[in-house]
């Protein structure tokens, strides 16, 4: 009777624990948390007073847990995951106004622009006095050429009488002209306007490269303000308006310039260089 009765005390006890461990099992599914454990507390007594019903449910613990170890990795207790926020917008450095770098960035490419036309208007000035030199040639030609023609005239005079008697002429060879004086004065300046002519053609082509050049920097500059878009800039944004329309306005004037010089200028030029143009005609 005895082995009967704790038989079935043993049982009872198995089935509270069993109980126990089923709600803390099913409040830790549902909260994430582990429920107090009355029986974990050591029996009054010591260890001296443990039973083998004891030891039984301390193993079922054990298996309990490893249970649960086991579960708290399952989707149901993982935390949803945070939903990332949008990210913000970049704002700009201030309203109605341009960004640091996209004002340098304009400077610079004005600055580039600006360096083009400098180099065009020095070669523009080149040219005019390239043009300056062969109009004071085209004025001594004439000159020269009478010059010549009459030094070979009379050089068969016989001009002695004028030294004798009274009154008569000093005679200074020192300031006599020769023919051949004359000749070498004439082949000089023809010589030096040729050279005027070709150094003119090569100005010419400088020119257009020049202005060629001064158009991809304003291409450039006129992109980026496309890609900028300053018109919600405020003082900015006019400011950058002003700088493209300037370099516009001035690159047109730069090619206005360029077409006149080589579609009536430099033509002008070469077509006079005929003999009866330079005076070279008796």
């Amino acid at each position: 009777m005895s082995d009967r009765g704790g038989a079935s005390m043993s049982q009872g006890d198995d089935e509270d624990e069993a109980e126990k461990m089923r709600l803390a099992f099913q409040q830790f599914m549902l909260t994430g948390k582990k429920a107090p454990d009355d029986g974990a507390r050591p029996a009054e007594g010591g260890p001296s007073a443990s039973t083998p019903a004891a030891s039984s449910s301390s193993k079922k613990k054990k298996k309990n847990k490893k249970g649960k170890r086991r579960h708290t990795s399952s989707p149901v207790l993982a935390a949803p995951p945070a939903e990332s926020s949008p990210r913000p917008a970049p704002t700009p450095s201030g309203h109605g106004k341009l960004a640091k770098t996209d004002k340098k960035r304009y400077y610079n490419l004005l600055r580039s622009f600006n360096g083009k036309v400098r180099t065009w208007m020095g070669t523009d000035d080149h040219i005019l006095e390239v043009l300056d030199n062969i109009v004071r040639i085209r004025r001594r030609l004439p000159v020269e050429w009478r010059l010549r023609a009459s030094l070979r005239s009379s050089s068969g005079r016989d001009d002695r009488w004028k030294r004798h008697g009274l009154g008569g002429e000093a005679s200074h060879a020192s300031v006599h002209l020769l023919p051949e004086d004359a000749d070498l004065a004439l082949s000089h300046d023809l010589g030096q306007h040729e050279r005027m002519l070709a150094g003119l053609r090569g100005l010419m082509s400088d020119l257009a490269d020049q202005v060629e050049a001064a158009g991809r920097a304003l291409d450039a500059l006129l992109k980026f303000h496309l890609e900028c878009d300053p018109d919600g800039a405020g003082e900015d944004g006019a400011e950058a308006e002003a700088i493209v329309r300037s370099a516009v306005e001035t690159f047109h004037m730069v090619s206005l310039e360029l077409y006149r010089k080589q579609a009536h200028l430099v033509p002008t030029v070469f077509d006079s260089t005929t003999d009866e143009m330079l005076g070279l005609v008796d």
